[in-house]
């Protein structure tokens, strides 16, 4: 009787042991996993700002803001990105009015 009391104790301490040493496993392989994660990212972002210096903070590129339409009411050229405000404006819709003092 008195003897399984001395295994049970000892196959705890077994297993409390498998245990931290499991959990000593995951912890190093989670801080190795991050620092290259983190050095990838670091690395791949300075490559890329060096060959196009328009991408963000989040190493995102922004949107292609270099496309023009043409306005339906003056003809002018415009950027996308102006697009609706010039159009309000043009049509004098918007702020000051333009349209009669361009027709």
């Amino acid at each position: 009787g008195g003897g399984s009391g001395l295994s049970s104790s000892s196959s705890s301490s077994s297993s409390l042991s498998l245990m931290a040493e499991a959990l000593f496993g995951c912890l190093l392989e989670e801080l190795c996993l991050d620092l290259v994660l983190e050095s990838h990212h670091h690395f791949y972002f300075e490559k890329h700002k060096k060959s196009r210096p328009k991408m963000d903070v989040f190493g995102n590129y922004p949107k292609n803001t270099s496309e023009y339409f043409k306005c339906v009411h003056c003809q002018q050229r415009v950027v996308s990105s102006k697009f609706a405000p010039h159009l309000d404006k043009c049509m004098g819709r918007g702020g000051r009015q333009r349209s009669s003092k361009r027709h």
